[in-house]
């Protein structure tokens, strides 16, 4: 009974330290918070909460794949996946340099639909095109792993995921309520989407000339 109490305790302890490390971790300014500011900025609400769903959910699971790799000495994502990550990057960066009317006609239920789409897709290249992310999960798992060995078990792995995933999405929560707070002027916005458009497919072409 003690024993179950205690394990109980332990889960709760690390899903609080995966949402810490989750939150924190999201924070510094990079393309994924300079897209979903754009998104924001542009009130595509099903977008914004299909991305930010996206690569919390990533966030995550890079998280578990990292301890476990720790724990089973298994690779993670390989070159082939980070290569059509870096082929997303360039395709829709290419898509924000084309210039869009706003159209009142459009449904709102396909527009939410394609939205949604067109966040997962962003949202998932910017992360798996970004070998940093494995990195700092891989560093940050050889770290628990010394100093808080109890991490190996999956039920702890799985509630530091839990946690990492559950600090991102409140991250990106408290950035959306920033920006509907302080919106950002629509030719800025549009300057933005270009800016951002050309550093896509930049970026996108670096991290793809780097595998080939």
């Amino acid at each position: 009974m003690i024993s179950a109490h205690r394990m109980s305790d332990d889960l709760f302890i690390w899903i609080g330290l995966g949402l810490a490390i989750g939150l924190v971790s999201s924070m510094p300014i990079r393309p994924i918070n300079a897209a979903f500011a754009v998104i924001a900025s542009r009130g595509e609400e099903s977008q914004g909460l299909a991305f930010a769903a996206i690569v919390a959910l990533l966030d995550g699971g890079y998280a578990f794949a990292a301890l476990s790799a720790t724990a089973w000495g298994r690779l993670l994502p390989s070159p082939s996946v980070e290569i059509a990550a870096c082929m997303l990057l360039i395709g829709y960066g290419a898509s924000l340099l084309i210039p869009r009317r706003t159209s009142p006609a459009v449904a709102t239920g396909r527009r939410g639909v394609r939205g949604a789409l067109a966040g997962v897709a962003l949202g998932s290249a910017l992360y798996l095109s970004n070998p940093a992310f494995a990195a700092f999960w891989i560093g940050t798992a050889f770290a628990l792993r010394t100093k808080l060995p109890t991490i190996a078990l999956p039920a702890h792995r799985f509630g530091f995921a839990l946690g990492v995933s559950a600090g991102v999405s409140l991250w990106f929560a408290v950035l959306r309520e920033i920006l509907h707070r302080y919106p950002l002027p629509l030719p800025r916005v549009r300057r933005m989407m270009q800016g951002m458009g050309i550093l896509l497919i930049g970026l996108g072409a670096y991290l793809m000339a780097k595998r080939l």
